[in-house]
């Protein structure tokens, strides 16, 4: 889901303004010191746009992602039943 062994995931944003809003947007999780300096290059350059996270999307972000990885577990657990 969150693409975890990736130095950069990019994926669809939940807003607060709903999905009119979200269509224009990506959450990017960088996970490189590296891939932070490009990120930080697009911004300069203004490639990219950039606004901060609303409050409590990163900690739904997380838990989405246990609960997708967990409802893929069960499923590979009946197929191989």
């Amino acid at each position: 889901m969150t693409a975890e062994f990736a130095d950069v995931s990019v994926g669809s944003a939940r807003l607060p303004g709903g999905r009119e809003e979200a269509k224009s947007w990506n959450h990017v999780i960088v996970r490189r010191q590296r891939r932070e300096r490009l990120m930080e290059l697009a911004r300069s350059r203004g490639v990219l746009q950039f606004r901060d996270v609303p409050d409590g999307n990163l900690e739904k972000l997380k838990k989405a992602s246990v609960n997708k990885k967990r409802g893929g577990a069960e499923k590979l657990r009946t197929v191989r039943s």
